[in-house]
Parts: structure tokens; sequence; C-alpha cells
């Protein structure tokens, strides 16, 4: 069973026991396992759906709190 996850900032995930490393770039709706979408979400990495406001990451625009 999986779950769809928009990924709001870019970050990766060992996925195996062999290490195999799997990057979630910000902007793109991924299919994860809960487990890792529930550790995501709860580091503010994901969202259920994109968010209105929602833009990509810049080092170009200062960061709004």
């Amino acid at each position: 069973m999986t779950v769809s996850r928009f990924v709001l900032v870019d970050f990766r995930y060992t996925s195996d026991p062999l290490g195999h490393i799997r990057l979630y770039e910000a902007g793109n709706i991924y299919d994860m396992p809960p487990a890792l979408a529930h550790a995501a979400a709860k580091r503010d990495l994901v969202a259920a759906q994109r968010p209105v406001d929602w833009e990509p990451p810049s080092i170009l625009r200062p960061r709004r709190c």
C-alpha cells in the first residue's frame, strides 16, 4: 500500500537494506510507503496536496517565515 504526497522540498531516502538512495524532488507528486509519508509530513517535507501559495524553493528569493 502506498500514499501519494506532494513534495515541498528536495530530500533523499535510503529505501532498502542495500543502501539504494531515492531522491524526492520538490514540486512533484510521489507514491511512498505510509511510514515514510508520515515521517516526512512530521518534518514538513511533504503535503497531502499542493498548497495554494506554494512556490518552488530558490536560493535567489528570501525565505518567508
